[in-house]
């Protein structure tokens, strides 16, 4: 008689959220943000679908990633949108081969709403219902994959999550205990409108920024027309990032952070990979770059040089087209902290310039060592 002894772990693992704003009429923004902390944002008129895969990576926790049984629900906002070709209208789940691509059968995954939500739903599978084992080993393993219907205009989430995992394990090592992994192990969900399984490419970027007294979070977003095509933020002065399976096309990685100018770079991915450029000029990805308020000489600082080169430039003692379009939106300081810059170099820019470098009213502070 095989005996299995699993640990229920009833953790709130928050795996996606996605968020819906309003946009121009009868449309939808629907941002997907996961748990590994990568976003993805894209605009849909009412009446448009969209799926979002959910996957589920346990191997850092269990070995080979098998598990005995996951639980979990899919909260959303219905007065914005519908889950369409999966539920009944008691919200009883109908296609779990689909939704559920581990489950390979019938017998599981049909769950109903509790009594006053209407706007959720709760799934649960087991090695018991599947007879064979549940297997998530690789970053590619849909747990969830359900498609949406916008019926309106307007604010909407969309919050996926696992309430209880467990694991075959004789010893009942826990893989999670209230909320946090524990013993090193990993447990990895992502969510995305892009099917795990479809081919795109994967480059990775580097970028430098300065250390000021602000956030430290520099955000990189690769944009195609109005839709974000992924979202990460990432902590620190040098930081990389990878972007995964993207389709080939033409784009724009804008890189912004706290107290910095945001620089937009144009990337043109193809099969072979991504190329970088800006101001039609090849840009190497691994050398990306933005700079503080202020630092047209982009030496990642703003002090006396900064100054002089803009009275060069504001003066007329230096031609404008000496310097690039990236180095004169960071010297475009005045009105700056309340967004009323207006997009030119002028004098009332160099007066707010020499305020921050006699240090009567800085623009920013440096962080001290």
């Amino acid at each position: 008689m095989k005996k299995i002894i699993s640990l229920l772990l009833a953790v709130m693992l928050i795996a996606s959220v996605a968020v819906v704003s309003f946009g121009a009429e009868g449309t939808a923004t629907v941002t997907v943000t996961s748990m590994d902390g990568k976003t993805e944002t894209k605009t849909f008129n009412v009446g448009d679908t969209f799926t979002v895969y959910t996957t589920l990576n346990t191997s850092g926790a269990t070995g080979e990633g098998t598990i005995a049984s996951v639980d979990g629900w899919e909260k959303y906002n219905n007065s914005v949108l519908e889950i369409v070709d999966a539920v009944d209208s008691d919200g009883l789940i109908q296609d779990n081969e689909t939704v559920f691509p581990i489950a390979r059968d019938k017998a599981m995954g049909n769950t109903k709403p509790t009594s006053g939500e209407k706007d959720s739903f709760y799934f649960t599978m087991s090695e018991a219902s599947t007879k064979k084992p549940l297997v998530f080993n690789a970053d590619n393993c849909k747990l969830v994959v359900l498609t949406y219907k916008v019926i309106a205009a307007g604010d909407a989430t969309v919050q996926s999550g696992i309430k209880t995992l467990a694991a075959p394990d004789l010893y009942l090592t826990r893989i999670i205990s209230k909320g946090a992994v524990v013993e090193g192990n990993v447990v990895n969900m992502h969510s995305s409108f892009r099917d795990p399984d479809a081919k795109g490419v994967d480059f990775t970027v580097k970028v430098k920024s300065s250390d000021l007294k602000a956030d430290k979070n520099v955000t990189l977003a690769l944009l195609k027309g109005d839709d974000h095509i992924a979202t990460g933020k990432v902590e620190g002065t040098t930081v990389e990032y990878t972007f995964e399976g993207i389709e080939p096309g033409e784009y724009v990685l804008s890189v912004s952070k706290e107290k910095h100018i945001t620089r937009d770079y144009a990337v043109s991915v193809t099969d072979d990979g991504a190329v970088f450029s800006e101001d039609g000029k090849a840009v190497d990805a691994q050398k990306l770059k933005i700079c503080p308020w202020g630092d047209i000489t982009q030496d990642g600082d703003t002090t006396n040089f900064d100054y002089t080169a803009t009275l060069q430039l504001v003066r007329g003692t230096r031609s404008k087209d000496k310097f690039t379009s990236y180095q004169l939106k960071c010297a475009d300081v005045f009105g700056i902290e309340k967004g009323k810059n207006d997009g030119e170099v002028q004098n009332s820019d160099l007066t707010r310039l020499l305020q921050h470098v006699r240090g009567k009213t800085p623009l920013f502070e440096k962080e001290e060592d």
